[in-house]
């Protein structure tokens, strides 16, 4: 369990960068930027919440759709081969449900071209980009799925990626940069293979399919290419008594077991169902509780009564959140 926790930077020295933290678990879960922040926040100092923004607007990370068909945070540098590697799984994936939408073969051609120059004026609303391709002639229900759908399958294509979300949580979509992947094929996965165990080992094929998304016979091919290259395991740190991590934190989505950091007893509750991974209590390493919001008050929800130590650590990690968000908690 602390290998783990030191390897996801939740115990040990933390990150100094947005993009150094994203790096070592080697994307963060990103369908929300709230969460995707807090991921941030559990795995640096000092930081606060607008870095993880500014550096989508300075190019320093990508958000697209990558592991798991999921929209991932990414360095600028791991999004080529991440792209290569995952785009056309996600692409073959989402093919039937593309169809169901209206957005066959022939529609998403048209609608590539339109909105390659849509976004070619600079970043837009998904909702105002939708709009200005149905202008140019591409049919697309706008009040369905199928602008998420064709987002996505636009970033897929290498033209566009999410950036920082707009007023009222809008999404944002802006031209993707260039695709241009440092690894390809074997390669590709060996590389994948020794950067998942950086920031998840001790792990073996079966979970690096369970992050992934990757068939399980790619992943055991990974392991087979990485051969004796895998990183060897640091000094086990102090495990800190207490963090509040946000949904879907990468800690709760690396493995195929869960066991190590989470009780089967209390799965059900952090996972309730539709794909929603909520916001947990790490106490003394292991998953103790959730926690929500209430206004400028931090509630906590434990499964149990947390032990002495833990609550005496809590005021501290309330002010720090609220450090990171710029907002008074308690």
């Amino acid at each position: 369990m602390s290998l783990r926790l030191a390897a996801q930077l939740l115990a040990g020295p933390p990150a100094a960068t947005v993009a150094a933290a994203v790096e070592r678990v080697v994307g963060v879960q990103a369908q929300s930027m709230p969460a995707a922040r807090l991921a941030v926040r559990a795995r640096t100092a000092g930081l606060v919440a607008a870095d993880a923004d500014r550096s989508l607007t300075a190019g320093e990370t990508v958000r697209t759709w990558l592991m798991r068909n999921t929209l991932h945070l990414v360095t600028a540098a791991d999004h080529g081969w991440l792209h290569a590697l995952f785009a056309p799984l996600n692409l073959a994936a989402g093919r039937r449900r593309r169809e169901q939408l209206g957005l066959d073969g022939e529609t998403c051609v048209r609608a590539l071209a339109a909105v390659e120059a849509v976004v070619a004026g600079g970043p837009v609303g998904r909702a105002e980009l939708v709009r200005r391709v149905v202008e140019r002639g591409v049919r697309i229900d706008p009040s369905g799925q199928a602008p998420a759908h064709l987002v996505a399958y636009a970033a897929m294509s290498g033209l566009v990626t999410r950036g920082p979300d707009l007023a009222r949580g809008e999404p944002s979509v802006v031209a993707g940069p260039a695709v241009v992947p440092a690894f390809a094929g074997d390669e590709a996965l060996g590389e994948l293979a020794r950067r998942y165990l950086l920031g998840y080992g001790p792990a073996g094929p079966a979970d690096l399919a369970a992050w992934s998304g990757l068939p399980s016979a790619a992943a055991r091919r990974a392991f087979e290419v990485l051969g004796d290259g895998a990183p060897e395991p640091g000094a086990v740190p102090e495990v800190p008594a207490v963090r509040l991590l946000g949904a879907f934190d990468p800690v709760l989505l690396g493995h195929r077991d869960r066991s190590f950091v989470l009780a089967p007893e209390h799965a059900r509750l952090v996972n309730a169902g539709g794909g929603m991974v909520g916001a947990t209590i790490l106490a003394e390493g292991r998953v103790a509780g959730l926690w929500r919001r209430a206004g400028r008050r931090v509630a906590l929800e434990p499964f149990a009564p947390l032990p002495a130590g833990v609550r005496a650590a809590v005021p501290a990690e309330v002010a720090d959140l609220g450090r990171f968000l710029g907002e008074g908690l308690e």
